[in-house]
């Protein structure tokens, strides 16, 4: 048997409306996604985050010593983050009219702003995914993938 799932659209909406069944109440399905990163929850989980891994980078700091290239540039900006000067992962595109955020020490690219060799367009991308699609695990996943970066 064929199934057919009806839509309602009306002309100069931002969505679409509908169901799968008259129980189950209409979904809302639109082309214009929600900046996570404007919401305040998560732009407190993000400095919460920051705020942790640097503590974490402080109680460590033996490890950091002997692993990292530039091992007090590497904690100049533990402590930046720390006292929110900075955040751990930033844009890669310094012109936005994305959500604000402090300098990173990496960019979304998971690289810091002197090693971002991509073109414009692919940096202005990687904001834009990174500001709607923001999760603080994306955070973390950043900073152990890039963390032989975070003394540049």
């Amino acid at each position: 048997p064929l199934r057919v799932r009806i839509r309602f659209y009306a002309s100069n909406a931002k969505g679409i409306i509908g169901s799968n069944s008259k129980k189950i109440s209409g979904k809302f399905i639109s082309s214009d996604k929600k900046i996570r990163l404007s919401l305040p929850i998560n732009r407190r989980n993000k400095n919460f985050i920051d705020i942790i891994v640097s503590i974490f980078f402080i109680i460590t700091f033996p490890v950091h010593l002997f692993i990292q290239k530039k091992p007090l540039q590497f904690f100049k900006n533990v402590f930046d983050t720390l006292k929110l000067k900075r955040t751990w992962v930033g844009y890669a595109f310094p012109e936005t009219t994305l959500p604000k955020l402090k300098k990173g020490v990496l960019t979304t690219t998971g690289l810091p702003t002197s090693l971002n060799t991509l073109p414009a367009e692919s940096l202005v991308a990687s904001d834009k995914w990174y500001v709607t699609d923001y999760d603080v695990w994306e955070d973390v996943k950043i900073i152990l993938r890039s963390y032989k970066f975070l003394g540049t």
